[in-house]
């Protein structure tokens, strides 16, 4: 925690600031309006395009509460006017980090819009609230114009007399005007006389009794602008303009005033303001809390800034997983995970082969650049390769999810459902039928399951079964105990010849299962093929594969009838959606395999929620495996039989602190 040293100039003078925000204010509309104030302010300091959200929508939510908090919207969470689901109180508002360094400090802020200060619609995003007028005046242009005046006397009262450390206020006029009328003359009027209520408050700080003893600085920011000739805001590529000045007793400082980090949190330099453009502008707060760089705008000719590029990768490893997250250059960040089991070996993998691929690149271009990768190793197709391709695949849909405020399955082609069905899926061959009966009725009741998967005969196992008779005797005993209204399904793990399949099969029929899964050998597609033809039971597979090819070869040779890519093993999210639209278009359905507790659950929900083909119970496991237990929150839970999907960004959850500092942390950057 800075000590109270820090809020002074070095001659000793306190430090105060001031914080106007402006909604919707057009950088060319304030070059050319009548606005002596905010010229003063720029000529004692500048004015410039500051940008306050790079990638995601440039709206008043997620910018004003970047402009409050120092970072960016996959940070504070907060991607459009409802604030529902925001993470303000991780990265709290710069009035709060003021009263928290300097305790007994005192801060004001007041705002026409009441998210900003009050809990209205999710809110607040400066979390000591504030003044707000009593009556919300919405788009009614006169209650606006009346909250306007309430706010301006307000602040004048407070900030001529009381002892503020920093104020923040908001003037909403312009942009209730440009939405209701435009951007034409009024808007210009209105924006000159927001100057005019500026100017009313700069007075007020002058007339204070010890003013010539304080360093104020003066900040106004704008959050977007607003087309020229619609009532719509603007995304101008999420630049919006700044003016700042700095005043001591003799002098004009170039530097803030307002600690960037009073020991919660940290701003981001994409974030905040720049001095000279080209100049790195240092804090005027504690020593080593970071320095606040010039940030790249559109230019003056409207070309389109740079896009966004990978920075660095990182995996996280802990036993049988590694988590990993990607970071971009302007702070954007994702988390997904490599396929589960000798994930060391998918770290290195990782690291040493694909990575290179994804650094200093667009995050856009995330299936060219798999797919570049797997063509630059094509002399190492091998598992552990497409492994970590699923880590960094994943972190990417989260990466991407965050920067436009969605959820993953809305960037995979939009939500087909919001509530995914899930089956119980066994993975002991050990177990009694007995037990299995008991332990599926007693999930049934705790949790709704209306389908559940038990495992007959034994992996890889050439028609040896786990103990002699074992799957003639749990087939017909879960069907009796579980009743004919219980979808079950029965996986045998390549573990059945074909003859002995089909005996197997026939079994399954009598007995009204629902699927039989991998009956025979995974590699060997032609006997799977003799097994599904031979039967009226579905036959499914395809979960051990990693190849595209072996998936339509699988699908156009009838080896299969349902299909299960599993997204760890294939290489992650964008190559299973490909084997997902290749049953749509094949008429059968796709039930991605999922036999572990980690993200993989979380990555193929959102599949299942976006392709139509993904319309049959998924697979949701009930062993109980330690290693992944805490890693990331919330976890998802199956009530009444499934699991509803979330409307958070990205993935929708968050890596445990815990989890990171445990886990073995390895990097690759760009360089």
């Amino acid at each position: 925690m800075p000590d109270e040293r820090s809020f002074e100039t070095a001659d000793g003078v306190r430090r105060h600031a001031l914080v106007v925000g402006v909604d919707g204010v057009r950088y060319d509309t304030v070059r050319r309006a009548r606005t002596p104030h905010l010229d003063g302010i720029a000529a004692a300091g500048f004015l410039a395009p500051v940008q306050v959200v790079r990638s995601g929508p440039t709206i008043s939510g997620p910018a004003w509460a970047t402009v409050a908090t120092g970072v960016l919207p996959p940070r504070h969470g907060i991607f459009d006017n409802d604030l529902d689901g925001h993470r303000i109180r991780e990265h709290p508002d710069f009035l709060t980090r003021i009263r928290l360094a300097r305790p007994g400090a005192r801060t004001y802020a007041a705002a026409g819009w009441p998210p900003l200060l009050s809990q209205a619609s999710g809110g607040p995003v400066f979390l000591g609230g504030g003044y707000v007028p009593l009556r919300d005046p919405d788009h009614d242009l006169g209650a606006w114009e009346n909250a306007e005046e309430l706010i301006t006397a307000d602040a004048v009262k407070v900030l001529a007399r009381e002892d503020v450390a920093a104020a923040f206020v908001y003037l909403g006029g312009p942009d209730i005007v440009a939405h209701e009328l435009g951007a034409g003359p009024e808007y210009l009027r209105c924006v000159e006389d927001t100057d005019v209520r500026i100017g009313r408050i700069l007075d007020a700080i002058r007339t204070r009794p010890r003013h010539a003893e304080e360093a104020w600085t003066t900040i106004v920011v704008t959050d977007h602008g607003h087309l020229a000739r619609s009532a719509s805001p603007s995304t101008r590529a999420g630049s919006s303009p700044a003016a700042r000045s700095t005043r001591s007793p003799g002098s004009t400082e170039g530097r803030a005033a307002v600690p960037p980090d009073a020991g919660v949190g940290r701003p981001e330099g994409d974030v905040t303001l720049p001095g000279d453009p080209g100049v790195p502008l240092e804090w005027t707060g504690p020593a080593g809390h970071g320095r606040a760089t010039a940030c790249p705008t559109t230019s003056a000719k409207g070309e389109a800034e740079p896009p966004m590029k990978i920075e660095s990768i990182e995996t996280f490893l802990a036993d049988q997983f590694a988590i990993v997250r990607i970071r971009t250059d302007d702070g954007v960040e994702g988390i997904g995970q490599t396929a589960p089991y000798r994930a060391g070996l998918a770290v290195r993998a990782l690291h040493e082969m694909a990575a290179p691929y994804f650094l200093g690149q667009d995050p856009w271009d995330l299936e060219a650049l798999v797919e570049r990768c797997e063509r630059g190793e094509y002399k190492f197709p091998s598992s552990f390769l497409y492994r970590a391709l699923c880590g960094i695949d994943t972190a990417l849909w989260d990466l991407l999810g965050k920067a436009t405020g969605q959820p993953v399955y809305k960037l995979l082609g939009g939500q087909v459902r919001d509530f995914v069905p899930m089956y119980a899926s066994s993975m002991s061959r050990k177990i009694t039928p007995e037990d299995e009966a008991e332990r599926l009725q007693r999930l049934r009741e705790e949790h709704g399951f209306r389908c559940a998967k038990i495992r007959i005969g034994d992996v890889m196992a050439r028609d040896r079964d786990a103990w002699p008779g074992r799957t003639e005797k749990i087939i017909p005993y879960l069907r009796s105990a579980m009743g004919d209204d219980f979808d079950i399904h029965a996986d045998a793990n390549s573990g059945f010849t074909v003859s002995r399949a089909i005996r197997v099969g026939r079994i399954l029929e009598d007995n009204r299962y629902s699927h039989f899964e991998e009956p025979c050998p995974y590699p060997l597609i032609e006997n799977t093929a003799q097994v599904a033809a031979a039967l009226d039971i579905p036959v499914a597979g395809g979960e051990q594969d990693n190849s595209l090819p072996q998936f339509r070869r699988m699908i156009e040779m009838h080896a299969v009838d349902i299909v299960q890519p599993d997204i760890g093993y294939l290489g992650g999210v964008a190559r299973a959606r490909r084997v997902a639209r290749m049953a749509e278009d094949a008429g059968i359905p796709c039930t991605p395999h999922c036999a572990n507790v980690s993200m993989l659950q979380l990555f193929t929900l959102h599949l299942a929620a976006s392709m139509p083909a993904c319309h049959q119970y998924h697979e949701w496991s009930i062993e109980d495996t330690p290693w992944t237990h805490g890693v990331f929150e919330p976890e998802l839970r199956v009530v009444d039989g499934g699991v509803r999907v979330s409307q958070a960004p990205g993935w929708g959850v968050e890596i445990t602190p815990e989890f990171l500092r445990d886990a073995h942390r390895e990097v690759s950057t760009v360089g």
